[in-house]
């Protein structure tokens, strides 16, 4: 199978949004998407995602190399899928390569629009922390989804209705076995 993994709260922690929340005092968890936040919070989220230092922020997550490495043994295919900046790509690459060789390439969604990119690659399991990911997929005919929904990811954790097509998870290390 070919598997589309996110990389923010999915590979690596990422908690720029979080952080930005906590900041301002913002109740973060009411929020769907970034665009819903105050003006102030979405510039100074922007700005950060803007600077290529931002990988210096993010760290792997426990345990998911480890994970990957036995769907790629299993005969899978990994491809990290991000929406980013492409001021940041070279950065973002080279951190995907470092931690995660397992992955066979990295592709950014410039305009964070990941659905050309899920057809291209013929995708059958996409892997993400946001929920609009998700709906892509599904949008592209993705046979299996997976929201990840974790500490890092609350503006996932709102009343959702979830379809019975899009499977939970708290991280790749605890939903891989059922891929």
């Amino acid at each position: 199978m070919n598997i589309i993994i996110d990389l923010d709260n999915t590979l690596f922690h990422n908690r720029v949004v979080n952080d930005v929340c906590n900041k301002y005092d913002i109740p973060h968890t009411k929020y769907y998407t970034l665009q819903d936040l105050p003006q102030y919070a979405i510039d100074e989220c922007m700005t950060m995602f803007k600077d290529p230092m931002i990988m210096n922020y993010l760290e792997p997550i426990k345990g998911v190399r480890e994970r990957l490495d036995s769907l790629v043994s299993e005969g899978h295919t990994l491809y990290c899928v991000t929406g980013r900046n492409n001021t940041m790509k070279d950065g973002t690459i080279e951190m995907v390569e470092r931690h995660y060789p397992m992955i066979s390439k990295t592709y950014i969604a410039d305009n964070f629009d990941k659905r050309d990119i899920f057809k291209q690659l013929n995708a059958d399991v996409v892997i993400d922390d946001h929920f609009k990911f998700i709906l892509e997929a599904l949008e592209c005919g993705v046979e299996y989804v997976i929201l990840i929904s974790n500490n890092d990811t609350t503006y996932n954790h709102y009343a959702l209705p979830i379809m019975n097509r899009i499977h939970k998870g708290h991280t790749i290390t605890s939903i891989v076995d059922y891929i």
